[in-house]
This record gives C-alpha cells, structure tokens and sequence, in this order.
C-alpha cells in the first residue's frame, strides 16, 4: 500500500497542476487592438481587431450605445477570428465595444470596453441640383453644414476624379463661387468637411453641364478703324461669326456703349451668321457688338465686346484754289480746315487727277497748314488733305488743282561769298527760256527790308552796277517772270566789296617846307590788316620815287632816307586786309624845303654829372646852319614826362627856375632852320644837387635814463626829411669828449643800429645826427642808459651744448641744443624789454642733438634770449637778428 502511495502521489500532484493551471487560463481577456480606445474619426465599416488568448474556444464582440452595455447594437458570439467588419448605422456617435474569450468548461475573459465616435454625417449637396444642364461658368455651390469646422470641394471633368478641375479646403462657410473654365462641359464634385483632425466623407456625386460654346466673331476684325473699314459714304459694314454646331439661333447686339446701356440693334432668332449694319454718315464713333448662341434650347453667354470705329470727317481745303495758277515753289502755304478729335493730317501732292504719280506724301502733320518746297516749274498739280493719326484716319478730301510758277534762276557770277569786288559790279544768272524777263533787287540788308538795286522786267541775263560802300557785304536776288506769272526769289547770294582806300593826312595837300625827313600819317581804315605807300615825282607815278609795303601803323616815315631838297612829291597809300587790297587813296601833292641844320654838340653839365648846382646852365656848341635852338629837359629818358620845351637864339639856357633837388633830368636840344627842325642831339643826364638836413634826429631807444641794459642791442631814432645817412655816437662822457666815444660810425643807412661790446656795469651818453652829400644836420639831444652788471644776473650760457646759427640771422635761424635723454620741454623766446615774441609748449626733445627752425623774417632787428625750460633743467642762450 505504501508502495502505491509512493508511486501515484507524483501523478495526481502533476493531475493536480494541470487543473489548476488550466483553470486560471479559462479567465484570462482577450487584449483589444483596433480600433484605438477613444478614436474619434470612424466611417460607418469598421474592422475590430484584438490579440488571441491562449486555449480560447471562440471569442464573443459585443457593441453598445452606453459603457455598461445594458443594450447592444451588435452581440456576436462563436467568432473563431480575432477579426470583425461591422458597419453601423448612425454617424456622429460614441460607442463602446468589448471582447469576451470563451473557453472549454465554460471559463471565459472579458476585455475593458473601448471606445471610439463615428464621423460626422456626410454633407448634403443643396445646389446646383444634379444634373443640371446649360449651367452658367460662374457656378454658386451650396450645401448644408454638418457640424463641420471646415469644409472641402472638388470639381472634377470624371466620375473618379482623377482629373481634378478645381479643389478648395478649409472653406468655413456653406457656399462658394467658382468659375470653371469651359464651355458645354459636364462636371462632378463633392464635398467634405473637417472637424479637428477627422475629415467626413466625401458627400454623395452630383453633376452639372455648362452651357454650350460661345460663337467665335470674324468681321470686322476687333479695332478696326477709319478707312481701312469704310471707304466710302455712306458707312456701313457686315457682321460675321462663325457657326456654332447644333446652333437653335444666334443673337446679335451693337451700341455705341461698352456696356450695351442702349442699344443700336438688339435682336434674337438669327439664323444666318452674318449680319449687314447700315450706319450712314456718323463720323468717329466707336461701335461695339457682340453674339449669344441658342443650342439645344441652352443660350450661351455673350461673346466679348468686338469694337470698330467709323473714319474722321473730311477736312475743307482752304488754299491754294482750285485752278489757281502761278503758286510760288517755295513761298506756298497750303491750308485746310481743322477735323473735330483729329490731331495729325496727311497730304499728298500728285502730278495728275487720278493720283498714280505721287510728288508729296507727308504725314503727322500737327497743324493746318503746310509749305512744300515744289520742284516742278509752270506744271500742273493735285492735291488733298486727310485727318490721319494714331487714334483714327478720314476720308481724302476733294482734290484740288493748281499751277506752279517759273523755277529760281540759278546765279552765274559773282559767286556766293565773293570778296575784294570792285564798286562795279556785274551781276549774272542763268537764261530760263527766251520769253522770260527778269528783276533784280540788291541790298546790304540779308532781309532786303531796304534796297540799293530794284529793278524789274529785264529782259537780259545780267546787271551792271554801281555800289555805294567800300568793304561792305552786299545781298542779291533775282526771280523770272514769264507773262503775269512773278517766279520766286532766288537763293540770296552775298558778296564783298574792296576795303576802303585810306584818306591822306600829312603831309597835307599841296604843302611846301616839308622836312627832307617828311612823317606821312593817314586815317584807320577799318579791317585793315597793313598797308602800302608809294611816293613818286611825276603825278601819274610812272616812275616810283619810294615805297614800302606791309606798313602795320598809319604812321610813316623812311627811316634814314632823305629826299631831296626844294622838290615836288606826289604820295598815295593804300590798304590791305584778307579779302584784298583797296585802291590807291587820293594823291597828295608837297614839296620839301632845305636840309635842317644839324644836331648841335651838349656841352655842360657833362654827361653823367651830379651834384649839379641849382642855378646851372645848360649849354650847348653852336651849329653854322642852325637859327634856332629847341631845347627840352625831361624826367624820364624818353621824355614823356617834360620839364622845359622850348624854342632859344642863344645856346644855353639857365635851370634854376625848373629843377629840383637831388633829382634826376634828361635833356636834348635840337637845330631849327627854314628846312625846319633837325634831329635831336644826345640825350645827357645829370642829377642836381641836394641841400643839407635842418632837423635834428628824435631818440627812439633806448629810453633816456634806462638802466640795466645789455651790451649789445639796437638803437632806434625817427627818420629825419633829406636824410641819406646817419651818424651814431656812443660816449663814457655827456660832452663825448676825445678820447671818451666808444663807438661812432657815420655810415648808417636806416634809422637804427645794433651796437655790440659795450661795457658792463656802465653809463653811457649816444646821440644821432643826419647828413647827406650837401652836410649834416644839428646833433639830437643827448641820451644816456646804463648797463647791467654780468655778475648780478644769470649767465646766459650752460653746461649742455647750445648755440644758434646762422647768428646773426635775417630770415631765420636754428636753435641747437642737446639733451641727455627724450624729454617735452617748453621754449620761449623775449626780446630785449622782455616782450615775449614766441611760445612752444610741449616740444618733444630727443636724446642727443636738437635742431629748432625759428622764423625771424618778422622780427625787428635786435638781440633776442630764448630759454629751453624741461623736467630737471633750463638752458639759456641768445641770438641776434639783423636785416
């Protein structure tokens, strides 16, 4: 029995195990998958899904409208599957769904409920209705909300919409106007909405069909304007379009407004294609029509607005008249009135009626009126006018016919800008024909507002005449007259007459005694550039006595050239310039008279003489032919500035009562006799003498009695009238007695002088007087300084390096010194009443030598003391500036 117990106790606690075990697998739930708990975008078919569990039989769904599942809208047992497609009925609701396995023995496991919401309801499609035909291209879609955020269209050309035609989302209203993009299509669309993330389904399909094509219009083509369009009076034009197919009838409307407010024609039930408009005599007026078309009971829209524009009014020719004859070829003005809106005219000009040989097309013209320049003389010719620009064009007007007159006559000589003419002139032209006579006017006026020459019905082909002005431009014409018929003036040519000749001056007419060395002078000639003399003994000048050309003056004299004595001269000039050389002036007639003595010898004052005494004599050596003297005395050497002029018998003459003091002259005296005045002597020159200084010098400074001075600085005193010089004395004694001047020294130019060396510790006398050639003036009062005592003051030397150069310095000098190191030091510079003169501050110094440039050029001439002041140190020195 023990041994039984032994070996089945290990099977029944195995049997045991396994009940156990099994028992507590028959309870365990299935784990739900799909859909998510709490999903909230689920269509009406929904496919649950969850995990199998081991030993499972068959598994039971259970849906229900509320979580405690009192009701269930689906109660599916014995399912084998962890799968299941249910579909529901209602949208837009919350349910809860659940999964219970089910085991052998009856064991079973039920899941937690998940739940999930339905979409909302798809939208209802309100318009247009379904299949609507002959539907606008602007469609207004409308549809009724659904509890929806947002909603979604589209519009495709096929059931599947897989060619999408228009699509929108995120629309928040219930309507929308779309406008689509064919005619006599048939569309699908649909639409959605969105509410979060969840999009319904797309709504039921609907369908529409737009309406039919519209008619393509062919004439008159689209802008078409003006004469081109129409003509001829009075207007009219043809509609034409093109068939449509299937096409019930077509309507027709043409107004003058754009937006067919009113109408010209307005009609329905047209058949043809074609429409005739008659519009008479309306002139540019834009008119605008378009079409509709009926096809299977469906009217399409209406077409574009085509638009075409009857021409401008003709315009009323003014002149020239009809028939007109002897119309100038370059003095016309053709004329025309002015068309209502048109702002440009063409004309044309043609040698016959019908046009075919046009002479003259010209366009734009912007104003009424025109002159052409017509090439065609004594020939018959047409002409019209239209209204013609960018905007518009008219009808030509009536044509009218005219006839030219004679051509210009071309000039022969002179040639246009012809210089140098004679007053003579003839004027040439060309023959035209044998029957044409001729005028002629010539003016010195371009414009010919007065004339010199006006002469009518010549009957040759040229003109002599006479001209009143000497270089003077002259203008001409000439036109042919052929019957009544006057030609136009010719091109205006221009020439020049000669310059004028000169008129004579001296020697005058007929004159006797002329010098032997005779000045000819005549008048300016204007423009001229030089001229010629000629002089001759006989007066037809057959034989040329002298001459001389390129004469730049209106001056003249043969320099050096005698003529000979007691002989008629017969002498005529005249002038060149660029353009020619005038005529001979009129001929002067003179006779020279006997040689003039020659210049007499300058005796005193010699030559270079000065200090010459007031009351001198100029004299001169008398000359055997002389009877006369003339004598001057000037202050300049080509005596322009004259002092004596006169006229003497005897050969000196006396200067008191004429010169003055230590002053420069020049004189010259020159021979008289009846052959006239000779040459001038000489010149000489000669200084007179000048008169002692009076006044006595005025001390400057030093001040009187002024202590602690230097040794050495400038003296300074007032400039004294007369003055060449000066004369310093400085004195140990008041009364500079022998032996007790320091210093004296008599050359002194200027009204100071630096004095160096003098004494120290000292007082001292100086005094100045003035002097020139003639003497010397009084003495000045006497001054008297004392100097300062060397050991009493700093030295103004120092142990470092310094010194300036050049010393003494005119224009400037150099301070040089050295420093032991790099340091900023201050300088001054003082003159000698301590005033300071010059201050740098902060001048860097570098180690070793230092070179400072200072501007003396300004400075007074005196001793000057600078001082370098720096951290650690002064340097003293000095320098003196003279000029």
């Amino acid at each position: 029995m023990v041994l039984i117990m032994k070996i089945f106790k290990p099977l029944v606690v195995a049997l045991l195990f396994i009940v156990m075990q099994h028992y507590a697998y028959s309870q365990v739930p299935p784990n739900l998958l799909l859909p998510t708990n709490n999903n909230n975008c689920q269509s009406l078919s929904i496919d649950l899904k969850w995990e199998p569990t081991s030993l499972a039989q068959s598994y039971t769904v259970q849906i229900s409208e509320d979580p405690d599942f009192e009701e269930y809208v689906l109660n599916q047992p014995n399912l084998t599957s962890t799968e299941l497609t249910v579909i529901l009925n209602d949208w837009n609701k919350r349910y809860w769904w659940r999964v219970t396995a089910v085991y052998s023995g009856g064991g079973m496991g039920t899941s937690n409920p998940f739940s999930f919401y339905t979409k909302a309801a798809p939208v209802n499609l309100v318009s247009p209705d379904n299949v609507t035909l002959c539907t606008d291209l602007n469609v207004e879609f409308n549809w009724t909300k659904n509890g929806g955020e947002f909603y979604n269209i589209r519009i495709a050309s096929d059931t599947n919409f897989s060619n999408i035609v228009y699509s929108k989302s995120n629309i928040t209203d219930s309507t929308i106007t779309i406008k689509l993009p064919n005619y006599n299509t048939k569309y699908f669309w649909q639409v959605s909405s969105l509410k979060g993330t969840c999009m319904s389904e797309w709504s039921l399909i609907r369908t529409f069909t737009t309406k039919t094509a519209l008619p393509i219009q062919s004439l008159p083509e689209n802008f078409s304007y003006g004469t081109a369009q129409f003509p001829v009076l009075p207007f009219g034009t043809t509609l034409e379009w093109k068939s449509v197919v299937n096409a019930d009838s077509y309507l027709l409307q043409i107004s003058t407004s754009p937006t067919f407010a009113e109408t010209e024609v307005d009609t329905v039930d047209l058949a043809d294609t074609t429409f005739s408009f008659a519009i008479g005599e309306v002139y540019n007026t834009t008119y605008y029509w378009r079409i509709a078309v009926v096809v299977d009971g469906c009217l399409s829209d209406w077409t574009n607005n085509f638009s075409f524009k009857t021409p401008y009014k003709s315009t009323n020719l003014i002149s020239p008249l009809n028939e007109e004859i002897c119309v100038s070829m370059v003095d016309n003005l053709f004329k025309w009135t002015a068309v209502e809106s048109a702002t440009k005219y063409r004309i044309q000009i043609a040698d016959s009626a019908n046009f075919n040989n046009i002479l003259f097309d010209i366009e734009n013209i912007d104003v009424t009126e025109i002159s052409v320049l017509l090439e065609l003389p004594m020939a018959e010719h047409y002409w019209r006018i239209k209204p013609q620009d960018a905007n518009n064009d008219g009808l030509w007007s009536e044509a009218r016919k005219f006839r030219t007159t004679q051509i210009q006559p071309d000039f022969v000589s002179p040639v246009d800008g012809a210089v140098g003419l004679p007053m003579e002139v003839t004027l040439e032209w060309e023959e035209l024909s044998a029957l044409d006579l001729f005028d002629v006017r010539v003016s010195s006026d371009p414009t010919f507002a007065t004339t010199i020459v006006d002469t009518a019905f010549l009957a040759g082909t040229n003109l002599t005449i006479n001209l009143p002005e000497n270089n003077t431009v002259y203008y001409w014409q000439v036109r042919a007259r052929l019957g009544s018929c006057v030609g136009d003036w010719s091109n205006t040519y221009m020439f020049k007459t000669l310059i004028q000749p000169p008129i004579l001056v001296k020697p005058d007419n007929f004159s006797s005694s002329v010098s032997i060395y005779p000045i000819f002078t005549w008048e300016v000639v204007e423009d001229a550039l030089s001229y010629q003399i000629r002089v001759s003994k006989d007066s037809l000048f057959s034989v040329i006595y002298k001459t001389s050309n390129n004469i730049n003056s209106t001056s003249f004299t043969f320099a050096g050239e005698e003529f000979e004595e007691e002989t008629t001269y017969y002498w005529q000039v005249r002038a060149i310039n660029s353009d020619g050389i005038s005529l001979w002036s009129e001929i002067f007639r003179f006779s020279t008279g006997t040689k003039p003595a020659n210049a007499p010898l300058l005796l005193l004052p010699v030559n270079g003489a000065i200090k010459v005494p007031f009351n001198d004599d100029l004299v001169w050596r008398i000359e055997d032919e002389a009877e006369l003297y003339r004598v001057q005395l000037a202050l300049d050497f080509d005596f322009i500035s004259i002092v004596i002029d006169s006229i003497l018998i005897d050969t000196k003459m006396n200067i008191a009562a004429f010169v003055e003091r230590y002053t420069n002259y020049y004189w010259r005296v020159a021979s008289i006799n009846k052959g006239g005045q000779g040459e001038w002597s000489s010149e000489f020159r000669f200084r007179t003498k000048d008169i002692a200084p009076e006044d006595q010098v005025t001390l400057s400074a030093p001040a009187n009695n002024a202590s602690g001075l230097p040794n050495f600085f400038t003296f300074n005193w007032a400039e004294v009238d007369r003055a060449f010089g000066y004369e310093l004395q400085v004195a140990t004694t008041n009364n500079f007695a022998d032996g007790t001047v320091f210093y004296s020294n008599s050359s002194i130019w200027q009204n100071s002088k630096l004095v160096y060396d003098m004494p120290h510790d000292t007082q001292l006398w100086w005094r100045v007087r003035a002097w020139n050639e003639d003497g010397t003036a009084p003495w000045s009062n006497t001054w008297t300084f004392s100097t300062l005592d060397p050991t009493s003051v700093e030295d103004f030397t120092s142990e470092t390096e310094t010194f300036a150069y050049p010393n003494p310095a005119i224009d400037a000098t150099y301070i040089v010194f050295e420093m032991d190191k790099a340091v900023n030091a201050n300088i001054r510079i003082v003159n000698m009443l301590g005033r300071e003169i010059q201050k740098i501050d902060n001048f860097t110094s570098q180690s070793g030598e230092n070179r400072l440039q200072i501007n003396t050029s300004n400075l007074v001439p005196g001793l000057y003391i600078f001082t370098i002041e720096y951290s650690g140190g002064r340097i003293n020195g000095k320098f003196v500036v003279s000029k």
